[in-house]
């Protein structure tokens, strides 16, 4: 017998990413997992032919028979499968299908990094959402963004698609909402998560995403999303004892032991406090009752910083940073509405939290856009206020151009408006 390393096959039909990269492709086609992962486009140098045991998708997206074979049964979502649930109530074609598909093997990973969480968004979320359409039509519109990002070819048909599906869903939702129970409270819950996750993808490149009427402030207005995502933190607290029995818990679990500590000893303190002094200490005009909405804002913000920037705990990151905007009071949101300074600058400090979990696709270049804004409409008076998160944008812009995950532009200044 001669020594030596068991020979293996080497592959050669990497895509062109994996290649320059130098690491090992899955050959996932139309796009393999570590572009899905990334929402970079995936491109092969040639159509060669696949061993017949390893996993494969065919052009439109689902899975082959090898690919069938080997995932478990009990967690593979088939066409067939697919279509015996959902073709109840509308006609549902293979696009949809593919859509599908893609929720299931990529989109539905990118929610969290945790994978009991994972879990629930890949498995148990879609098998809720064959019982309640407008919880099916939000998977598919933001699978459709998703598939839009790393299939530049087709992003004006995949963003239409998603569009249908997305105005298809709402009012399904509140009609939903009107007579929620102990039945549909689950679906109402995960869909505030979608619908937030779906506005803040479809928002790329443009602003208002906290500010409803663009220049035009009014009193009576939040924008739509702020609305649809807190609506369904009301639904949480109304029937928590249901939800947190249920199969979402996973997703909705809360560190109560992290919060108080991080309560107790919050990071950045002397910094939070600074800020604090902005409507205490500096004379801007605002009421009593603003002043604690502002404060319990704050609070909040300081928690929810402390919680993710403390390594190893059990508390989801992206989680975290997306139930500030349900936990602060509906009269803080009625302020920036207003363009309040001490509102707008208290919101642009919540990109502290963006800019942790900026390596999602659907949070990615959310900062910069959100600070934009604010600057914006705060004018040079109050740049002060926000320097600490325009200076930690660009470190968090930094570190990703440093990265081999992330491709951004580089940075000509510190000034980056």
């Amino acid at each position: 017998m001669t020594g030596g390393r068991r020979p293996h096959q080497k592959s050669r039909t990497g895509c062109m990413t994996c290649k320059r990269k130098k690491i090992k492709c899955d050959e996932l086609k139309p796009s393999c997992q570590y572009c899905v992962d990334r929402s970079i486009q995936c491109t092969y140098a040639s159509a060669k032919s696949v061993s017949p045991n390893r996993r494969s998708r065919t052009p439109n997206g689902l899975m082959t028979p090898s690919a069938a074979a080997s995932t478990p049964s009990s967690l593979m979502l088939s066409p067939a499968v697919l279509s015996h649930h959902i073709t109840a109530g509308r006609q549902w074609n293979l696009c949809d299908l593919e859509l599908l598909h893609f929720y299931t093997a990529s989109t539905s990973l990118t929610f969290s990094n945790a994978p009991e969480r994972r879990h629930v968004w890949q498995y148990v979320v879609p098998k809720i959402a064959f019982s309640h359409e407008f919880l099916l039509h939000g998977l598919l519109a933001l699978s459709a963004l998703h598939l839009s990002r790393i299939s530049p070819e087709r992003k004006d048909s995949l963003r239409a698609n998603a569009s249908a599906h997305h105005a298809t869903a709402l009012p399904m939702f509140r009609a939903a909402l009107e007579s929620i129970d102990s039945l549909n409270c689950h679906a109402c819950s995960a869909f505030g998560t979608i619908i937030a996750v779906y506005e803040w993808a479809s928002s790329e490149h443009t602003r208002g995403l906290f500010f409803a009427n663009g220049k035009s402030p009014s009193e009576a207005d939040t924008v739509e999303w702020v609305q649809l995502l807190r609506g369904s933190g009301g639904i949480v607290r109304c029937y928590y004892e249901e939800i947190i029995k249920g199969p979402l818990e996973p997703i909705l679990h809360w560190d109560n032991a992290a919060e108080h500590e991080a309560e107790s000893n919050p990071t950045e303190a002397a910094k939070f406090l600074a800020l604090e002094q902005l409507w205490n200490a500096t004379g801007v005009s605002v009421s009593a009752v603003e002043v604690d909405s502002l404060n319990e804002a704050l609070r909040w913000l300081k928690i929810i910083y402390t919680i993710i920037a403390t390594p190893h705990n059990n508390q989801d990151p992206a989680s975290a940073a997306l139930s500030w905007p349900v936990r602060v009071p509906s009269l803080f949101f009625l302020m920036v509405n207003n363009r309040q300074p001490a509102a707008l600058i208290l919101l642009s400090h919540f990109c502290l939290l963006l800019n942790k979990v900026e390596d999602f696709w659907w949070v990615r270049g959310m900062s910069r856009r959100v600070l934009q804004e604010i600057n914006e409409a705060l004018g040079e008076e109050w740049e002060t206020w926000i320097g600490w998160p325009l200076q930690d944008l660009v470190l968090s812009e930094f570190r990703n151009q440093h990265s081999a995950e992330t491709i951004q532009p580089a940075l000509a200044t510190p000034n980056i408006f």
